[in-house]
C-alpha cells in the first residue's frame, strides 16, 4: 500500500499526522516480509526508517525474523525504569554490583549501565521492579515476542530472558519501536522517554549524530553450553541529521558474521558508515 493511500485513508478518518506515520511504518516494515526473509536467505539484516514520515529507506537482509535482543534490551529496560520511578536521572541509582570473587566489578549508575553494558545492572533493575511488573510492562510496551519466561522449567527469566532465551525480537519490529518511541506513541510517560534519550551512548557520523545500543550473545547448543562461534550481534538505535531528520535503524548478524571479534563493535561502525550514504548529505 502507497504512503499515499495511508495518507489519504488516514485524513478520512481523522487520525494525526503522527498515527499516520506509525500505521505506515508499520506497514513497510511488514510488507513482504516473509517473502523477503525466505529469498534472500542471509544471516542477518539492515533495516533504516524516516521516523516522521514511516518511510521505509533501506531493508536488506532476514529483518522479519526474531532473535535474543541481547543487551539491546536495555532500550525497552530504560524505558519500563524511568516509568516505574525506579531510574531517577542519568546518574541515579548507583548501584553497587554483586560479590563476585572471579570479577573486578564497580558501582554503576544508568548512563555507565548502557555505556559499558552492565548485565548484572538489568538485572537488579528487573528484581526491583518485581516479576509481575516485568512481565506486565514488556507485554504493555509490546516488546517482540513479549516472552520474559527465560530458560524452559528454570524460571530464569528475571536473570537471562533476553540473553539467548525467550525473548525474541526481530529488526523491523526494533525499529517500529525504536521509532514509537521517538514519537511519543509507547505507553510511557515523556520523562521515561527523555531519560532514555539522554543515557543512549551516542557517535558522531558525518552529517549526522547517531544514537544507539549495541547488543551480542552466544547461542547454545542442546546442552545449554555456550558456543563462541556462533554468536548473535546488534547495533539498534536513531541517527539525528544536522538538517533536523531522525531515522530509526537496526542492523543484525549471526553465525559466522556474528562472531569474534567485538562483533557489536564492528557492526556499530558498519552502520556509522552505511548511514551517511543512505541518509546523509548527497544521499539518493
Amino acid at each position: 500500500m502507497a504512503a499515499r493511500t495511508v495518507n489519504a485513508r488516514a485524513r478520512r478518518a481523522g487520525l494525526s499526522r503522527r498515527a499516520v506515520a506509525g500505521a505506515f511504518l508499520v506497514l513497510a516494515l511488514g510488507a513482504g516480509s516473509a517473502g523477503a526473509a525466505a529469498a534472500e536467505g542471509a544471516p542477518g539484516c539492515m533495516i533504516v526508517a524516516d521516523v516522521a514520515t514511516g518511510a521505509l529507506i533501506a531493508r536488506k537482509g532476514a529483518c522479519a525474523e526474531r532473535h535474543s535482543p541481547a543487551s539491546t534490551f536495555k532500550v525497552a529496560l530504560s524505558l519500563i525504569g524511568f516509568d516505574r520511578g525506579i531510574l531517577t536521572g542519568p546518574h541515579a541509582p548507583v548501584w553497587n554490583p554483586p560479590a563476585d570473587p572471579g570479577r573486578v566489578k564497580t558501582p554503576t549508575d544508568p548512563t555507565s549501565w548502557l555505556d559499558l553494558s552492565v548485565v548484572w545492572y538489568s538485572q537488579h533493575l528487573v528484581r526491583e521492579l518485581g516479576a509481575a511488573r516485568y512481565a506486565e510492562d514488556v507485554a504493555r510496551l509490546g516488546y517482540g515476542n513479549v516472552d520474559v519466561s527465560g530458560d524452559p522449567g528454570t524460571g530464569n527469566g528475571m536473570e537471562r530472558a533476553w540473553i539467548d532465551s525467550s525473548l525474541r525480537i526481530s529488526p523491523a519490529e526494533q525499529v517500529a519501536f525504536i521509532a514509537a518511541m521517538l514519537r511519543h506513541e509507547l505507553p510511557v510517560s515523556d520523562a521515561a522517554i527523555s531519560g532514555t534519550r539522554a543515557i543512549m551512548p551516542s557517535f558522531d557520523a558525518p552529517g549526522m549524530v547517531v544514537r544507539g545500543k549495541t547488543g551480542a550473545a552466544w547461542h547454545r547448543d542442546a546442552r545449554g553450553v555456550a558456543q563462541p562461534s556462533d554468536a548473535l550481534a546488534w547495533f539498534v538505535g536513531w541517527a539525528e541529521t544536522d538538517d533536523g531528520r531522525t531515522f530509526a535503524f537496526a542492523r543484525f548478524a549471526e553465525g559466522a558474521a556474528g562472531g569474534t571479534p567485538r562483533p557489536p563493535i564492528r557492526l556499530r561502525a558498519d552502520v556509522l558508515k552505511r548511514l551517511p550514504q543512505l541518509i546523509g548529505p548527497g544521499a539518493e
